[in-house]
């Protein structure tokens, strides 16, 4: 049975060979203070801690960083003991499949039940800059073809057959569009506020949409592959197959699920 010492004259509480834990400074950092930013990848995801304090609370060991299959049990930690800052990846997962991520915390070797979890679904995401021009005319940028297997997005021309989405000119505003005669799918804006967020496809689609700098938008591709992107800038560009100022440029970062169906990003 281990010992319970009181030391009144220090002030100091000891449980067995070390400090009681304190456990509601333990509870706030875990489960308030820390920044965990879960970033699902291409069969990975990476889990950014940050906030973790130079001197813990009384009692904490470090943190534990957990990621299973949504439905089993917690498994090893795949990684234990962080004290500080730090980027955790864990690879090998399956795209379209749901995972948990729990950060917890470490007290005297055990796991606590202080902490929180996330889900998330791996998917490839990525970063590009298209072109769209005034609507009748065709780019090689113009259109935008989604690899069913590395989810990385292929500029195309926007008459080509295998495009999912084409970018038209209004003015000075920049359309995100399925492609015409397509019946299924489409764009939508997304009432995300964080990008990365996991969130449910929605139940339907617009044929086109507006983007706008910092816009998120989820699509559906013809034959059900469902993805997002964020709008990170649009504006005017010279080009040098097209007159001075008759195109504008997108630049947006993507996540696409190459797992078919899998409405989830």
């Amino acid at each position: 049975m281990k010992k319970l010492i009181v030391l009144i004259a220090g002030a100091m509480l000891v449980f067995g060979c070390g400090l009681i834990p304190d456990e509601a400074a333990i509870k706030k950092l875990i489960e308030e203070d820390l920044e965990v930013v879960v970033e699902p990848g291409d069969h990975s995801v990476s889990i950014n801690i940050n906030g973790v304090p130079a001197e813990l609370p009384r009692g904490l060991d470090g943190l534990s960083v957990f990621v299973t299959k949504e439905g089993n049990d917690k498994s090893d930690p795949v990684e234990k003991g962080v004290t500080e800052d730090k980027t955790v990846t864990e690879t090998g997962l399956n795209n379209g499949e749901k995972y948990i991520v729990a950060v917890n915390g470490e007290v005297g070797g055990q796991v606590t039940g202080y902490g929180f979890s996330r889900g998330f679904y791996p998917r490839p995401g990525g970063y590009g800059d298209y072109l769209g021009y005034d609507p009748g005319t065709h780019g090689p940028t113009n259109a935008v073809y989604f690899d069913r297997l590395s989810g990385a997005p292929t500029a195309k021309q926007d008459d080509d057959p295998d495009v999912d989405f084409y970018f038209y000119r209004e003015g000075e505003d920049l359309y995100f569009a399925k492609r015409p005669g397509v019946t299924t799918g489409g764009v939508t804006a997304s009432t995300q506020t964080e990008w990365l967020d996991v969130q449910d496809a929605p139940t339907s689609y617009a044929s086109s949409a507006k983007l706008v700098k910092g816009g998120i938008y989820q699509f559906q591709t013809e034959d059900n592959y469902f993805g997002k992107i964020i709008v990170d800038s649009v504006a005017s560009v010279t080009t040098t197959s097209k007159a001075a100022g008759d195109a504008v440029k997108v630049w947006l970062r993507y996540a696409f699920q190459t797992a078919q169906g899998v409405g989830h990003y």
